[in-house]
């Protein structure tokens, strides 16, 4: 004859293996979960990286931005400076042109004197 097991002793059993299967299968969840915690962990610090990178480069791209202006001014203004320049070189031929026309004037009020004294002192 086989020997006989109380109902109670058999259903506390079928619980006892149960539970030791959920308390395996908890055990391991937990172990996946606390694995996909740490993979979800190093995404967050490489996008966490990744916005420190992009927002150092809109701080660069704002930098270009105000060079760009400078730059701007910067050949503005020399453009005004090449204008002054052209002008005082407007200026220099002029006076140079009047230089000459006084020095033409001098030679020949300088040949006429000589002329006039040449007569007079004959």
């Amino acid at each position: 004859m086989a020997p006989s097991v109380e109902l109670k002793e058999y259903i506390e059993r079928i619980l006892d293996e149960r539970e030791k299967a959920h308390v395996l299968t908890l055990a391991a969840a937990i172990r996946e979960s606390d694995a996909k915690a740490i993979q979800i962990e190093r995404r967050i610090d490489a996008l966490n990286e990744l916005r420190k990178e992009v927002v150092t480069d809109r701080e660069k791209f704002a930098q270009r931005g105000e060079i760009e202006l400078r730059i701007t001014t910067l050949i503005e203004r020399l453009e005004d400076v090449m204008k002054a320049v052209s002008r005082l070189n407007e200026w220099k031929s002029k006076v140079g042109g009047i230089t000459i026309a006084i020095m033409v004037c001098i030679g020949l009020m300088s040949t006429v004197l000589s002329v006039l004294i040449s007569l007079l002192t004959r």
